[in-house]
């Protein structure tokens, strides 16, 4: 479940690369690679210059980018947080 006080890090431990509109993440503990389309690669990118945002800020940003309705975007922030988070790509913490 995701909280409003609750903010998203990337975990450095993972390398990857952008390569035109999509991501690749390498994942050294699971030895698999990860692919993240246009609009995850469009929220990495935010994330790696922000470094800690949180699911509203992330949810907004998708909103407007690919001009969808906020349940729409809050469903799909919410899907992309969880998979990485599970990946141990990205770090939950209180902001």
């Amino acid at each position: 479940m995701f909280y409003q006080n609750k903010t998203y890090k990337i975990n450095t431990d993972n390398p990857w690369q952008c390569m035109d509109q999509e991501t690749i993440i390498l994942s050294p503990k699971s030895n698999k690679a990860h692919e993240l389309n246009k609009a995850g690669t469009y929220l990495w990118n935010h994330m790696q210059e922000n470094n800690t945002p949180s699911l509203n800020e992330l949810t907004e940003l998708l909103s407007v980018k690919f001009n969808i309705n906020g349940i729409e975007a809050k469903t799909d922030t919410e899907l992309f947080l969880k998979s990485l988070i599970e990946q141990q790509i990205l770090v939950e913490s209180d902001s």
